[in-house]
């Protein structure tokens, strides 16, 4: 709008409202203000490639004039009722902007943050309320001042140097500017906005009964003053993981876990913290398990804890009924009485909590077989070789028996038919319900019937009767045999150590033929379980 006129003066006295400056002011209504070559407008005021213009909600006037000149501008912040929309007031201000031609461009840069908007920046400042500056400008050269302003605390912090260092006294934004070559034709200035988020803290508590084996409750304490959190990451130990902002966790495994909660707030700033919790809680209930609840005696048993939670990082003391005590989460015992036992077993936690089990008539222990049997007979000629048997053990549920360790059968009679003569072992060995085993053992003699005897004369001369001579009978069961025959002046003629081999009349068996006549024999042998038999006498060769 125009205020006066194009006529030179002013004052009272002057043109009125024809001046250039009107005194009295002149009164409305004001004409518009009618814009020179080249056709500015209230909505292109200066020109510019691009033009230059408002923001119409934030105010922000942007572009990049390419006129020399001085340029009036007015800015008109308009106020309207929220219920109703109709318009309040108006409130207009002039700025004057002068462009100039530069010897030499300089450009405002910053290496910091984010460049949003032509020559305007965001810098996010996260856990921190101090930040270095890095200025980016060229060309250094044609850079001759720096002017660095930002707003700190309600004041306005400036410097001159290079790269300063900003501490903020408190968090949230801070606009601030730098200007190449303030007061001059060849300047530049760019500005930006510290998003100062200094007190983003994570933290949280977490609450449990420490001898109890409940869940442990999870509680965010993290906080941020000048943010808002929108992600938690929780990593709670044993493979547990939770997004939430608050959790509940019943852990299996006792242990000292690290848990560690990652914050991050709604500019994407984060944090984190580490805290320790031990869960080592006494089990609500003892339980165990033994490898064997009955047996004879003696009777070794595996007692293994199995209460939960625990670990081999507990302390397990083990009292037994007969008296004796051991330690550790699983031991051997052996209950060498009859009877029914039982035991009590302390837990304590590696932080000192305590519970205990109380377990009456959990073992049974019972006498082991006694094996009895009949076998007949234990003398056994092999014109009837069978010996028979028969197991009259009581409360057993099997046996075996075992001929010469080398021929099983397992049926409570037992009839086995020997064929060959001498001492044999016979072995039985029962078992009951528990697999305990009792044997008894014994041996059966076996034999065949014997006779021996010796003639006084043989006929060697190829009728086919009485070729040899040699014992006749029944023959069984040496042990030891040996005959010899001499000539009646003592020389030995033959021998043999076996009954089946006679002598034929020649010399040693396989010479000429001796004369008939007196010759001697001598006969040892012993038979099995008998004593042994020598004897010397004569008999006679006839041709």
């Amino acid at each position: 709008y125009a205020g006066g006129g194009s006529g030179g003066g002013g004052g009272a006295g002057g043109r009125g409202c024809a001046s250039t400056t009107p005194t009295p002011d002149c009164p409305p209504p004001f004409t518009p203000v009618i814009f020179r070559a080249p056709q500015y407008t209230y909505i292109f005021p200066m020109g510019g490639n691009p033009p230059i213009t408002i923001n119409s909600l934030t105010g922000l006037i942007t572009g990049e004039p390419n006129n020399i000149g001085q340029y009036v501008v007015t800015v008109c912040c308009s106020e309207y009722s929220k219920t109703t929309g109709a318009l309040l007031s108006t409130l207009r201000r002039d700025f004057q902007f002068n462009v100039a031609s530069c010897q030499g461009t300089v450009v405002a840069k910053l290496n910091n943050g984010t460049e949003v908007t032509k020559q305007n920046y965001e810098i996010l400042l996260c856990n921190s309320d101090s930040i270095q500056m890095n200025n980016g400008s060229y060309q250094q050269q044609f850079i001759s001042d720096i002017y660095w302003e930002v707003a700190n605390g309600g004041k306005t912090e400036t410097s001159t140097l290079w790269n300063p260092k900003f501490k903020f006294i408190e968090g949230g934004y801070h606009a601030g500017r730098l200007i190449l070559n303030p007061g001059t034709n060849c300047s530049d200035t760019v500005a930006f906005t510290i998003n100062s988020i200094n007190d983003l803290n994570a933290n949280f508590s977490f609450k449990y009964d420490s001898c109890k084996a409940g869940p442990v409750e999870f509680k965010d304490l993290s906080s941020s003053t000048y943010s808002k959190l929108l992600n938690w990451q929780w990593d709670l130990g044993d493979g547990f993981k939770s997004f939430g902002q608050n959790f509940n966790l019943q852990y299996i495994h006792p242990d000292e876990y690290t848990i560690k909660l990652d914050i991050s707030d709604n500019f994407g700033c984060k944090n984190f913290v580490f805290k320790k919790i031990k869960w080592f809680p006494a089990p609500d209930v003892i339980v165990f398990r033994p490898s064997l609840n009955e047996g004879c005696v003696p009777l070794t048993v595996n007692f293994k804890n199995v209460s939960f939670p625990t670990d081999s990082s507990y302390q397990f003391k083990w009292k037994f009924s007969d008296s004796s005590e051991a330690s550790g989460i699983s031991v051997n015992h052996v209950f060498d009485a009859i009877g029914t036992f039982g035991l009590k077993l302390e837990v304590t936690s590696p932080i000192g909590c305590y519970n205990e089990g109380n377990f009456d008539n959990i073992i049974r222990v019972y006498p082991p077989p006694t094996a009895q049997w009949s076998i007949n007979p234990l003398l056994i000629n092999l014109t009837d070789p069978i010996l028979t048997g028969f197991d009259s053990t009581l409360q057993t549920i099997g046996r075996t028996w075992i001929i010469d360790n080398k021929n099983y059968y397992y049926d409570k009679e037992l009839s086995y038919s020997f064929k060959d003569t001498g001492l044999h072992s016979v072995r039985m060995i029962v078992n009951d319900r528990f697999l305990c085993t009792d044997t008894l053992e014994t041996f059966v003699y076996t034999y065949r019937d014997f006779s021996l005897y010796m003639p006084n004369a043989f006929t060697p001369n190829g009728d086919g009767f009485n070729e040899t001579f040699a014992p006749v009978g029944q023959l069984n069961s040496f042990e030891t045999y040996n005959f010899k025959v001499y000539d009646r002046w003592g020389g030995m003629q033959f021998e043999s150590n076996d009954p089946s081999i006679g002598w034929n009349g020649k010399a040693f068996g396989i010479g000429k033929d001796l004369e008939a006549g007196i010759y001697v024999y001598t006969l040892e042998y012993k038979n099995n379980r008998k004593p042994g038999v020598r004897e010397k006498k004569i008999f006679t060769l006839i041709r």
